[in-house]
């Protein structure tokens, strides 16, 4: 997605913030009827083996252009590369920008955020620069467009809020190199502000959290296959 269309995308989430909430929305029955099911389905498509020739291409690609990331740096970027892009495609979002589906955007965006910055919890505490410096601004850009008016101050938290949370996740991925328990962690931080409408914004909590679900879901199955690269 361009940046223009970026702004637009988050603008329009904005405003429906502004019109809808959590009580507009059957949550529960969207979460078990249409987002669980679509992890399940991007499951079938990226496991049992199914991804290793593509992340093959992709770390022999990195390599090329000096990039040597580990198997959990090769995970979150296949991942963005597939199913984030996917996403986010222009046929996709495009459609979702119109009145008529006001509803059906704000499960899309939601759940797509959640697993996006699912995949910048990994990125930023590997070693590979490029994808973290790129994910990072990533996550700082859609921040501040979450919140309405913010300050260079505001700006500058939101830089030091990510560096912190780089420091925390590059010990956890010490700890375990698989990146699993990054993002335990970082659903038991969502699971945890659920209640919290500052934390959250107008972003719907029960949608975010299906997000990094998607994210665990997808790394469990991907993951293993492209640690087999390296042995």
């Amino acid at each position: 997605m361009s940046p223009e269309n970026h702004i637009v995308v988050e603008s329009y989430r904005k405003k429906l913030g502004q019109m809808f909430s959590a009580e507009d929305l059957n949550v529960e029955p969207v979460v078990k009827e249409i987002l669980i099911p679509i992890s399940w389905r991007f499951q079938a498509v990226y496991g049992e083996g199914n991804s290793a020739a593509s992340l093959a291409s992709l770390k022999d690609f990195l390599t090329k252009t000096g990039r040597n990331v580990k198997p959990v740096e090769l995970t979150a970027l296949f991942l963005k590369t597939s199913v984030h892009d996917e996403l986010l495609a222009p046929s996709v979002s495009d459609s979702m920008c119109s009145e008529d589906k006001s509803m059906e955007f704000i499960i899309w965006h939601d759940f797509t955020h959640g697993f996006a910055h699912s995949l910048t919890t990994l990125l930023i505490a590997g070693e590979d620069e490029e994808g973290k410096n790129e994910m990072l601004q990533g996550a700082i850009e859609d921040l501040s467009l979450d919140r309405a008016k913010l300050s260079r101050k505001n700006i500058v938290e939101l830089t030091q809020y990510w560096t912190r949370f780089e420091t925390e996740a590059t010990g956890l991925l010490s700890e375990d190199p698989t990146g699993t328990k990054i993002l335990e962690v970082f659903r038991g931080i969502m699971e945890a502000e659920k209640g919290n409408p500052q934390f959250f914004g107008h972003f719907i909590p029960e949608f975010v959290i299906a997000g990094v679900d998607l994210a665990k879901d997808l790394h469990r199955v991907v993951y293993p296959q492209a640690a087999s690269l390296y042995n």
